[in-house]
């Protein structure tokens, strides 16, 4: 983009206050970590951990008894209005195919929020 006039940058800073001063709060409240085969994955743990007032720490410890090559992952944001309401974005992605390209760009939004703190590094298969 090549900014042309002062009213180019004018528009461009005036752009960006306003979106800089519209922020978002996003708060943890409840997990549910589930395996459709026990015998297969087993969740060791699986918690929300309250840290402060505004933080909150998801652990999962997942022990996987075979191979796995084909996993599905589903990010889902509900609101909470009488019950919990779809909201947003609901989509299930194939976590293989997303450890090999980072194809899918809200996945990839979560996905940089805690690839330092993960231990998730490598493509399929997951031993």
């Amino acid at each position: 983009m090549r900014i042309r006039t002062s009213r180019d940058l004018f528009t461009i800073l005036i752009l960006g206050c306003i979106f800089l001063r519209n922020y978002s709060k996003f708060k943890m409240t409840n997990v549910v970590c589930d395996s459709f085969n026990k015998s297969w994955v087993v969740y060791r743990e699986c918690r929300l951990r309250a840290v402060s007032r505004n933080k909150t720490t998801l652990t999962a410890f997942v022990f996987i008894s075979e191979p796995a090559y084909n996993i599905q992952m589903q990010l889902k944001v509900l609101k909470k209005a009488n019950g919990y309401k779809p909201f947003l974005f609901d989509y299930t992605i194939d976590a293989c195919k997303f450890m090999r390209t980072r194809y899918h760009p809200v996945a990839k939004m979560f996905w940089n929020l805690f690839k330092d703190i993960s231990t998730l590094n490598h493509t399929c298969p997951y031993f």
